[in-house]
């Protein structure tokens, strides 16, 4: 998503997306008074419903569109924080969270997740944990080790933790509810209007 916005929307290149982040990680509270729905093709979870779009609300003349990027990440990591959330209602204990992949690769995003989470984070140092988890299940697989637990030890992927910013903590925990009712309130226009991209 935040490729597709500063690339198809905003016409960037990587240097200006770059430049993009390193200013959002710079100043986060850049999206104050913006609120967007993440729904850029759907959602999975919690909602599972493949009809809902994204939106952007509370944008004046005075935003520019840095505050949107950071709006846009800000959604990404209210709709983390919302899974989470939704776990922890039914029941579900989390007492560790690790990050890899792309959101690593984008400062501004990956503090904004675990500043919507509130709670440390572990980060993966490696690129790809798919391949260390399919070795890890090789090497279990072939016998190298007894099972996958002790290979899944033995390849432990080096981690750093990153920690939340109280002051953001306390604003995603203000906004989360916001996000959910938006998305309540609008289902049935972001359905109707769904319906009309489809033609069904």
């Amino acid at each position: 998503m935040l490729n597709w916005l500063t690339g198809e929307i905003f016409g960037l290149d990587k240097a200006g997306h770059a430049a993009m982040i390193a200013d959002v990680a710079a100043t986060p509270q850049r999206s104050e008074g913006l609120l967007a729905l993440d729904y850029m093709m759907g959602n999975r979870t919690p909602y599972r419903d493949a009809a809902l779009r994204g939106v952007l609300m509370g944008l004046t003349l005075g935003h520019t569109r840095t505050d949107i990027y950071a709006a846009a990440i800000d959604s990404i990591a209210l709709g983390s924080a919302n899974v989470l959330a939704t776990l922890k209602a039914r029941g579900i204990a989390v007492d560790r969270i690790m990050m890899a992949g792309g959101i690593v690769k984008n400062p501004a995003w990956l503090q904004a997740t675990v500043d919507a989470f509130g709670l440390p984070v572990q980060v993966a140092r490696e690129d790809n944990l798919s391949l260390i988890g399919s070795a890890v299940a090789a090497a279990s697989a072939i016998g190298v080790f007894p099972d996958l637990q002790s290979a899944a030890k033995a390849c432990v992927a080096p981690a750093c933790e990153v920690h939340p910013n109280p002051s953001r903590a306390e604003w995603f925990e203000r906004t989360l509810p916001l996000y959910r009712d938006a998305t309540e309130q609008l289902r049935p226009t972001l359905h109707a209007l769904a319906q009309r991209q489809t033609g069904a």
